[in-house]
């Protein structure tokens, strides 16, 4: 059996230079390094917030983040609502593709 969604997701990085008027302070944080904040929804996991860093740096903003949203339901799918068991996951996933009628997973 393979283990797709058994680890926490990598951190990714990215450089953004603001293209707009910043009335704010030139040196400001955002951060959420907890779990992401998610939802039940029609008994699945729907995530809201991913873990995350975000330094805006006169005018560069720089962020951090860890996963998506589609990874980080998947992750909350195995552990919160199947018990760590990944197979049964998989075979109990609900959600299709609306055209192809192909699972999501």
């Amino acid at each position: 059996m393979k283990k797709y969604y058994f680890k926490k997701p990598k951190w990714t990085f990215w450089i953004t230079k603001q293209h707009y008027l910043n009335i704010t302070p030139l040196i400001n944080k955002s951060y959420s390094l907890q779990e992401p904040l998610w939802k039940d929804k029609y008994n699945s996991p729907r995530v809201e917030q991913v873990p995350f860093i975000e330094i805006i740096l006169f005018g560069y903003s720089f962020y951090f983040r860890k996963g998506d949203e589609d990874y980080w339901e998947r992750y909350l799918w195995i552990h919160k609502y199947n018990n760590s068991n990944e197979q049964l996951a998989i075979d109990k996933w609900c959600w299709i593709d609306g055209v192809t009628r192909v699972s999501t997973w």
